[in-house]
């Protein structure tokens, strides 16, 4: 592997297809430390074919030059990276940032998984982690969008979120995902609050609350499987197939619900 160090135009470096986006507000408050005390640390590119360069870590660092109007940024050029090898050099630059969310992070270590062909005990050997560290993040990447966008705007951290997968649909997973932030819930009482969804859902519906419907002498029947809480937050309806209740049976949950949390 070739390294040299190098001030390259930054009208040369291209973004690969692997890249994590910045906010606006991150990059201008980079650029005005650059502003003031120049390139305190070099960004990463490897040489492409058609004599251009590809940015493998530091654009936070490169969108920030631009900002500022530069001409050229000083890069480490390293040659002959495998796909790897960019994989490892991101999750080393990502262990330094104290902002990187938990599902960017899992990301990552997928990424890695998947250029090296290899297990997460041996990605976890490779870069000098646990095997239980990579196992919580990859996942925590498997959070549906747009949950993901969701608990990265609120920095939510990896036990919530590995708890908010285990809910089936983007639609529920969301909905638990905005109660949780909305009422500062612990893991435990995350952890409780999905058990009972889980619980209730995994049970076939009595026959009262089943929504059955015929069609062509076929019957085929939705279960309407909820569970309504009332609490100083307002009230909570979470369930598989809260769309399939009837207003009676709604009605008659809630009564029982509301006469519960009199007591």
């Amino acid at each position: 592997m070739v390294t040299e160090y190098r001030w390259i135009d930054l009208s040369l470096i291209d973004l690969p297809a692997q890249v994590r986006r910045h906010s606006p507000e991150k990059v201008a408050e980079l650029a005005q430390d650059m502003s003031r005390n120049g390139q305190l640390q070099d960004i990463i590119i490897t040489p492409k074919s058609d004599g251009r360069y590809e940015i493998v870590a530091g654009n936070s660092r490169r969108m920030a030059a631009i900002e500022l109007k530069w001409v050229q940024i000083r890069c480490l050029v390293k040659d002959n990276l495998s796909e790897f090898d960019r994989a490892r050099i991101t999750i080393a630059e990502n262990d330094e940032r104290e902002d990187l969310t938990a599902v960017d992070r899992g990301l990552s270590y997928i990424w890695a998984m998947k250029a090296g062909n290899m297990t997460q005990e041996a990605l976890a050997a490779a870069i000098g982690k646990t095997h239980s560290h990579i196992s919580q993040y990859v996942s925590a990447a498997g959070i549906l969008e747009p949950v993901r966008s969701f608990v990265n705007r609120f920095a939510m951290g990896i036990a919530h979120i590995n708890q908010l997968v285990r809910l089936p649909t983007p639609a529920s997973q969301l909905s638990m995902a905005d109660r949780c932030q909305k009422e500062d819930l612990s893991v435990r009482q995350l952890e409780h609050l999905i058990n009972r969804v889980l619980a209730v859902s995994s049970q076939p519906a009595p026959a009262s609350i089943a929504d059955k419907q015929t069609r062509g002498g076929a019957a085929a029947d939705k279960q309407s499987c909820f569970i309504i809480e009332i609490s100083a937050h307002g009230i909570h309806i979470e369930g598989d197939f809260p769309e399939t209740v009837t207003l009676p049976e709604l009605t008659r949950a809630l009564e029982e619900s509301l006469r519960k949390w009199r007591k």
